[in-house]
């Protein structure tokens, strides 16, 4: 589970950002990891606790502490919704900030093929959200991205029930020409930070309720 604090700790988010091969080593062996023995992590929770030190008030580090209070505080306010819709026919919709993902079935589930279905956009999202690890990599990096692919490739088993069940999922990073040797192990470990894989490992908790319009 990662650092509950890593969406507003200002080290890694903001100190840090000039800084990005530190700032990932940090995420991939703290922030992602054993984050209960980080400093900044333990002053953050007595702060929420209580427990600051005297000598921490009017101080540069007070006010990143209060930095990172408010925006926790913001998060747990506001949190994320997306709101779906029912155009019609099989489609369904999901409005994000502004914007329409659009679904639809195939033909012969009865749709009309004309959006992917939810499931294709789940597995799209598996090697985008790795995707943008790896373009952000090699752009920290300065390293050109002429030449740079990836390509997703999905196994399936069958349960003995007769239905499908995805059991591996490999990505293939095709490197451009010229790409550093030894950048190699380190562009599949920023692939390995993707979010949306994240949340496979560490599943969140679904709560499904009704109301009346």
């Amino acid at each position: 589970m990662p650092c509950e604090i890593l969406p507003c700790c200002q080290l890694i988010n903001e100190q840090m950002k000039a800084m990005p091969k530190a700032a990932d080593y940090l995420k991939e062996h703290i922030c992602l990891g054993d984050f209960g023995y980080c400093t900044w992590y333990r002053v953050y929770r007595d702060f929420a606790d209580g427990q600051v030190r005297p000598d921490l008030f009017d101080s540069p580090d007070m006010q990143e502490i209060l930095k990172v209070q408010q925006c926790l505080q913001e998060r747990r306010e506001h949190p994320m919704e997306i709101t779906i819709t029912f155009p019609g026919g099989e489609k369904v919709n999901a409005e994000v900030n502004g914007r329409t993902i659009p679904t639809d079935q195939p033909v012969e589930a009865g749709g009309e093929g004309s959006a992917p279905t939810p499931f294709d956009y789940f597995l799209a999202s598996l090697g985008t959200c790795a995707g943008i690890y790896v373009l952000s990599f090699c752009q920290q990096r300065q390293i050109a991205t002429d030449g740079l692919s990836m390509t997703q490739r999905m196994e399936f088993n069958t349960t003995p029930d007769g239905k499908k069940h995805l059991a591996t999922v490999t990505i293939e990073i095709t490197l451009p020409a010229g790409f550093p040797d030894k950048y190699r192990n380190a562009i599949t470990k920023a692939a390995g930070l993707c979010s949306v894989k994240k949340v496979l490992m560490d599943p969140p908790e679904f709560v499904i309720t009704t109301r009346t319009a």
